[in-house]
């Protein structure tokens, strides 16, 4: 209610969004916030905490409460994933690795959501080989 009387206040029509419509402009709105850096302000690498890189013997304890809820969205949302939301997901990990370091982490991320998780290293290479084989059974058109 508060929403529609907002967008009247300014003279916007009000449309009630679908189901799980705010939760994909939410992972849109992350991925455009940390894609691209035109004031080379670091976002992304900053978004990374120092736990999720892998590194034998560093301390997350020092590791800021905010950066590691923003880590634990994004992992958390990854394993909660609906399939509509797959892309926007994406899009947001696109974002989050827009640089050559923080691409390490993304990468790692990937490599550790390995058992069962749909966003992962493994699901997307099985998916690949999955395409590969039904396009090698099909015939070809107009083929003998």
């Amino acid at each position: 209610a508060r929403n529609k009387m907002m967008h009247e206040q300014e003279g916007l029509q009000y449309v009630v969004p679908l189901a799980g419509q705010h939760f994909q402009q939410l992972l849109l709105t992350v991925a455009g916030l940390y894609k691209e850096d035109p004031l080379d302000l670091g976002l992304a690498e900053a978004y990374w905490t120092a736990a999720d890189s892998g590194l034998v013997g560093m301390d997350s304890r020092h590791t800021p409460a905010k950066q590691i809820a923003l880590y634990k969205f994004v992992r958390l949302a990854g394993d909660l994933l609906m399939p509509s939301l797959f892309v926007p997901y994406v899009a947001m990990l696109a974002g989050l690795a827009d640089s050559p370091a923080s691409s390490v982490h993304c990468f790692n991320l990937l490599k550790m959501n390995a058992n069962g998780s749909n966003v992962s290293l493994d699901h997307f290479f099985s998916s690949l080989q999955q395409y590969y084989t039904n396009l090698r059974l099909d015939p070809a058109p107009g083929g003998p």
